[in-house]
């Protein structure tokens, strides 16, 4: 019984001894301003969407100022540069975790469309690691795409 509880005390040395550790090796990191990149690639597409297909690829670039997000630019979607976008995403500055979506509007479309593009992941030095849905909320609710964020190199 006695070594039962020795044993339970040392787990619990441990956990809080590694995770002591861990959160200051996080804090040692915080997201500077600057531009950030990630490489996708698109993972599932919806029948609606045309413009797409499961493997493809391409590059976004954010721009970072006070750990905000206020730029997005795809360089392979010249419809998404010209859009009317606003960012909901909320930063973490110590970890660079960043979650949240931006929303676009695309009034030059007939009909015109709104999509929001939801973010999960991580700004690691100066790439993103992580996912991306793309969901259609008008004129229908659908979601048109899914993405990962890869290394490149």
């Amino acid at each position: 019984m006695l070594h039962l509880f020795i044993y339970r005390i040392f787990l619990l040395f441990i956990i809080i001894l590694t995770s002591f550790n861990l959160s200051n090796l996080a804090s040692a990191e915080t997201l500077a301003d600057g531009n950030y990149t990630g490489a996708y690639r698109v993972t599932k597409v919806h029948a609606h969407n045309k413009d797409s297909k499961v493997g493809d690829t391409g590059v976004f670039e954010f721009i970072i100022k006070d750990n905000k997000i206020i730029k997005i630019f795809d360089y392979d979607d010249a419809d998404f540069n010209k859009a009317k976008t606003r960012y909901k995403f909320s930063i973490d500055p110590e970890t660079g975790v960043v979650d949240g979506y931006a929303r676009q509007l695309r009034n030059f479309n007939n009909p015109p469309i709104t999509l929001n593009i939801y973010l999960k992941g991580k700004f690691i030095g100066k790439r993103f690691a992580g996912e991306a849905t793309v969901n259609v909320t008008r004129p229908i609710n659908f979601i048109a795409e899914k993405l990962v964020f890869e290394s490149i190199e």
